[in-house]
């Protein structure tokens, strides 16, 4: 099984450009705990997570060594640009499912974007693997057809309400 395989599309991306506020609302409206940015060629060129938003917002500035001027002259950054993390985390479109647990386990990631060269082709989430570690046994012998999220209707679009799991 590939990335491509599991991977969501279309990727719900950002612009460099994009103001701090858009970015919070669009995490908070599709329920992502990242999103992809790209830059005015469509490439991508990094990544913004909620901790990357709040930690700009709430984050007290450094003062310098026994206070004085500066120590509260830092004001929060205003594009997606200014707060992002970058070069990005990444998965090839080709890559195994082995390959993308690896990476979202390793760096305690919860979704990474998925590419194609540098074009974000989609995006995979711990809660897009989730279904398929379900239908592989002790084993590691797969058990049952599971289907890809892009096809599943009870995985999109993400909601805040629990499911009851699905009986196998």
């Amino acid at each position: 099984m590939r990335a491509r395989d599991i991977m969501r599309t279309p990727a719900v991306t950002v612009s460099s450009r994009t103001a701090v506020s858009t970015a919070a609302e669009l995490l908070a409206h599709h329920g992502f705990s990242a999103m992809p940015v790209i830059d005015h060629a469509g490439d991508l060129v990094g990544v913004v997570s909620e901790a990357d938003l709040i930690n700009n917002e709430f984050a007290a500035p450094e003062a310098p060594l026994g206070g004085g001027a500066g120590a509260a002259s830092e004001r929060p950054a205003n594009t997606v640009g200014e707060v992002m993390t970058s070069p990005p985390v990444t998965v090839d479109q080709d890559d195994s499912l082995q390959t993308v647990v690896d990476v979202l386990i390793s760096g305690h990631r919860r979704s990474v974007p998925v590419v194609h060269g540098r074009r974000v082709v989609g995006v995979l989430t711990r809660r897009d693997v989730l279904p398929f570690l379900s239908h592989v046994s002790h084993d590691s012998t797969p058990v049952g057809n599971p289907v890809p999220t892009a096809h599943r209707p009870d995985v999109e679009p993400r909601s805040r309400e629990r499911r009851p799991p699905v009986a196998t």
